[in-house]
């Protein structure tokens, strides 16, 4: 490859570095199943096992994930739901029978829970997807 031409692999627009025309997706694709492996010029087609490498790694991240939802739900839980009704009625801080000083600000901790649990999630539904590639790819061998 020549110096600067790497610049010019991007399909959409034609690129300062050469005065050549814009490389069409086709041929984008083409010089990627050259260069990588992975791509043909007519589908994508499902490397197995960095594939099954990625998904294991979404399962683990997905179960940290519920981790750190589950220990900011404890948070939110004993910081402000197990409370609600007495810092109602006072209507500023309660100290508990333990000591511990809570109000009404502990309902923050409920975002980081919900924000968590959405990442986990997401990663259990890109688990499952890869999941299913990886089976169709079985499947077409």
């Amino acid at each position: 490859m020549r110096r600067g031409e790497a610049d010019c692999l991007s399909p959409s627009v034609l690129s300062p570095c050469c005065a050549r025309a814009p490389i069409t997706p086709s041929k984008w694709l083409a010089h990627l199943d050259h260069n990588m492996g992975i791509f043909t010029k007519s589908k994508v087609t499902v490397d197995t096992s960095f594939t099954a490498k990625r998904r294991w790694s979404h399962l683990i991240i997905a179960i940290v994930h519920f981790g750190f939802a589950a220990l900011f739900g404890f948070c939110f839980y004993d910081r402000f739901w197990a409370w609600r009704e007495e810092i109602a009625q006072v209507e500023t801080s309660f100290l508990t029978p333990d000591g511990s000083n809570v109000n009404s600000g502990g309902m923050v901790w409920a975002l980081p829970s919900l924000v968590f649990a959405c990442l986990g999630v997401i990663r259990i539904a890109r688990y499952a997807l890869l999941t299913n590639r990886i089976s169709k790819a079985k499947q077409e061998d």
